[in-house]
């Protein structure tokens, strides 16, 4: 290093130096260094020993990078060697570089940790509600036949980002779910084996339920749109059954529940926009019979004025909502 320094300025440089009017040359020395610098130089040229030239005409400086700033002080142009750098210093660019590769991929898939709340409307269902019971009088069997009816749901949730287009989603979420009851089928057998079968269509017939649900979502994000699958965790907290009783007026009567967990499979898709909203669609698949106690109340004599049997049923339930994530 000392001898390239000397070198520079001294009658024989190891550091032989040509710039023509053309502006490309390349510099060598007995080390095998070597690099190439390019300018532009109006009317003038240097002789063998640049560093002797530039004494009067402007200045050379290495620093410890071996990158050498040449500048012209007698006009507006400056001229940069590039960096003349050892071979065994070829190894620590190539290690800086990967190290930037790798610190710009790990920034590009930060991972992201997300809050957000949600609400929505639910168009919810129920399969084919159906009880058998056995009385004194014989043996019976009902179905209700059902269908879409509307309800809300509102919860906060959290999402995990692997990358930027895997993410996992837990939340908690407050359903009013149910069903319409449209009709309503009876089947009896008697102790003398006669079968009866009546038929009643219910008007303004309501199967109401409130669940609490804890949705588990996967995710992958195409710009924006996320597709989604996961299952649904659910604890039911209320039944009642609302209809038109005989006297034309609505009559609703409360269920306690029996068999309260849910387990579901759902199926769904969210759209995000840059700022936070996010807009989601969702269909929920119960796999696990839900039901009600069943019911028995007497009259002031002490007989059976009505019945209501436990029924089982399984949760239909397609979702739409909006929200924002934090």
């Amino acid at each position: 290093m000392r001898e390239l320094e000397n070198g520079v300025s001294g009658e024989n440089s190891s550091l032989s130096c040509r710039i023509s009017e053309t502006g490309r040359t390349r510099v060598l020395n007995k080390w095998n260094l070597w690099d190439e610098f390019e300018g532009f130089i109006s009317g003038r040229s240097f002789g063998n020993g640049c560093g002797k030239e530039l004494d009067n005409q402007g200045s050379i400086i290495f620093n410890i990078n071996f990158n050498i700033i040449l500048t012209y002080r007698g006009g507006v142009n400056s001229y940069f060697c590039s960096k003349l750098i050892y071979k065994r210093k070829k190894m620590y660019r190539i290690i800086t570089t990967i190290a930037v590769a790798f610190a710009t991929i790990t920034a590009v898939n930060a991972q992201e940790f997300k809050v957000g709340a949600k609400a929505g409307l639910l168009f919810p269902t129920v399969s084919n509600i159906k009880t058998t019971f056995t009385d004194s009088e014989g043996i019976a069997a009902i179905e209700y036949k059902t269908g879409f009816k509307t309800g809300f749901h509102f919860g906060g949730f959290v999402e995990y980002g692997f990358n930027d287009h895997l993410f996992v989603e837990g939340g908690i979420d407050y359903s009013f779910q149910g069903a319409k009851l449209k009709s309503l089928e009876a089947t009896t057998i008697d102790n003398n084996g006669k079968i009866d079968i009546q038929k009643k269509d219910i008007q303004k017939g309501k199967w109401n339920t409130q669940q609490l649900n804890i949705p588990l979502w996967v995710k992958y994000d195409i710009a924006g749109f996320r597709p989604k699958v996961g299952v649904n965790l659910g604890y039911l907290t209320k039944i009642e059954i609302k209809g038109e009783g005989d006297n034309q007026k609505e009559e609703t009567q409360s269920l306690p529940p029996k068999k309260r967990f849910d387990f579901g499979l759902g199926l769904g898709a969210e759209y995000n926009l840059p700022f936070g909203l996010f807009f989601d669609a969702t269909f929920n698949l119960g796999l696990t019979n839900l039901s009600n106690e069943s019911k028995t109340e007497l009259d002031n004599q002490g007989r059976v004025s009505s019945f209501r049997p436990s029924v089982e049923f399984k949760n239909r339930v397609i979702q739409i909502g909006v929200g924002y994530k934090f």
